[in-house]
Order: structure tokens, then sequence, then C-alpha cells
């Protein structure tokens, strides 16, 4: 009998990726789920599930009883039940590498949308007010560089390190804070949390959810930083206290603030951000960093490798 394989969030992979790679595998079927009452139906029969961001717990795989491996299309797993999983032979596979590129160039997009003021600039062209200009009023709106300017760094793993390149090659001086005290680089000087925070003019934040980043860039946290300083998000929502944030660029306590990463995404129309939604020293994108399309490619390769390897009894990328 053929491997049932059950893709639960097809749209998250988009529609211009391959998954032929992955029928050859067993059974597939293909759902566009987007609410977590609607998996257990859609995962009773399964023997694999490939989900996002759907949690994966006692209520969402009640009666999943062929159930023996969940494959992310991403790295963190704070969605799921891991003991939950462990206790029911659930095998956990999350895919590593496979966004880096593109986490890092929605690093910069950010940074330079910010720096650059890509939007105030853009919309003054488009209301027309840069037609027959001959007074210049475009340069009231100034225009920071990258090169010079120290750039922290909250997580120094494969995105951390290849930010921490790229702002090398726009002329910026790297520095980064390890929370878990495992990242160690001898090209870049490693600061405290706090000397970081104090002596960046650009803070980006790449690390995974966990006891030590939630809630971590917090009022006091945006209060030791420069007033010139930029913070990006390209991690997880839950590191930052939102409400803190739009306090700290509301009152100007940083010059602004570029995240694709929210704490309820979507996007809730109570988010302390929604009223700061029109002011250019905020921009936000859906949590797209991760999704170029060769990513999202590269991440159904390692699904498939994922799946073919624990056929084979050997279990790659096990979280559990």
């Amino acid at each position: 009998m053929p491997m049932k394989i059950a893709v639960l969030e097809r749209g998250s992979l988009g529609n211009h990726v391959d998954l032929s790679a992955l029928t050859a595998l067993g059974e597939v079927t293909c759902y566009n789920t987007t609410a977590a009452e609607e998996v257990p139906a859609r995962a009773k029969d399964a023997d694999v599930l490939v989900i996002n961001k759907l949690p994966m717990n006692a209520k969402t795989l009640a009666g999943a009883d062929r159930l023996r491996l969940i494959t992310i299309t991403a790295t963190g797993v704070d969605n799921f039940d891991l003991g939950y999983c462990r206790e029911k032979g659930i095998c956990v596979s999350n895919i590593v590498g496979y966004s880096t590129a593109s986490v890092a160039q929605q690093t910069f997009a950010l940074a330079l949308t910010l720096l650059n003021q890509m939007e105030p600039l853009t919309q003054f062209v488009r209301t027309g007010a840069y037609v027959g200009d001959t007074k210049g009023a475009y340069y009231q709106i100034p225009i920071t560089e990258i090169a010079g300017k120290v750039w922290g760094i909250v997580g120094l793993g494969r995105i951390g390190a290849r930010v921490a390149r790229i702002a090398e090659a726009f002329g910026a001086v790297p520095v980064y804070c390890s929370l878990s005290g495992r990242d160690r680089n001898s090209e870049w000087q490693r600061l405290s949390f706090s000397d970081l925070l104090a002596q960046s003019d650009i803070v980006s934040v790449h690390s995974p959810l966990n006891a030590k980043s939630a809630g971590l860039f917090n009022r006091d946290a945006f209060a030791r930083m420069k007033n010139s300083a930029i913070f990006l998000n390209l991690g997880r929502g839950k590191i930052v206290c939102e409400k803190d944030l739009a306090d700290a660029i509301r009152e100007g306590q940083i010059a602004g603030a570029g995240l694709d990463v929210l704490d309820g995404e979507p996007m809730r129309p109570d988010s302390p951000l929604a009223p700061l939604l029109k002011d250019p020293r905020l921009v936000i994108t859906p949590h797209v960093g991760w999704a170029s399309l060769e990513a999202r490619q590269r991440a159904v390769d390692e699904i498939v490798e994922n799946i073919r390897s624990f056929q084979a009894g050997h279990p790659r990328n096990d979280c559990r």
C-alpha cells in the first residue's frame, strides 16, 4: 500500500513550485488548510503530514492513528507539541538552510526601505510633487548610508552570518550577541546583549523563539538603543513586545523598524502596530522573507529528502 502524504498548506508553497518529486514517494493529497479545526479530518488517514504554520498537538492530531511523520516546510517548530509527538511515536522533521539567501535578502530590503526612505520618496513622485519641482523639496527627506554603521546581529546562525557578510560588503561593522552562548565566530566581535543595543546603528534579529528570546525586545531594550537606530526582526514575532515597539517608534526612542514577522499572523485588527501602518518609520511585510521562489523549491526538495530518509529507516532532521 503506498504511503499516504497529506500536504495541508499547499498555498504556502505557491503555484510555481514543482511537487513531482513528492508525488513519486506516495499518494499525495493537497489541501489549502487555514484553520486548526480542519486538521483532524485531513490528517486522519495520513502516514505523513507536510505542514507550515498549523498547530500540531493532541487536539489537531486526534484520530491520526496512522501518522508516523510530520515534516515542516520551515526551521522553527514552536507550533509543535513535541512531547505529544514523542509519546505517539511521531517523527518531527524540519528543514534547515533552504531560506538563508532569501531571508538575508529580505533583511536588506527592509533596511534599505527605511534607510533610503523609499516609501516617502516614492510617494513624493506618485503624488505628482516631483513634476516641475525646482526647489528640491525631496532633499528634506534624509537618506542614511549603511557604510560606517555598526550592524548588531542577534542570533549568528546561518542567516545571521550571511547578513554579517553582506553588511560588511556595504561597509558596515558587524557585531553579534549569542543568546544561547553557543554561537562563536572569530570574524566579528561578540558583545553582550546590552552592549550590542547601545553600540549598534542597525539591530537585526535572526534568533529562534525560545525561553531566552521570547519578549526580549521590550521597553527596556528599545530604551537602550540609539535614537538614530533602526530595528529589524526576521526571527519570530513573539521575540518583540509589539506595544513597546509601537511606543518606541511613536516616542522617537528608535528611528524606525522593519518587520517580516508579527506576534499574530496574519496581523490582527487590534495589533498595537496597526495605528502606525501609515507611518514611514514602520515597514511590515507578511512573513515572506523565507519565500523566494528558489527557497520554496529548495524547501520542497528538503521535504522530499526527509520523507525518503524516513522511508529508508533513517529519519533526517528529527526535532524530537
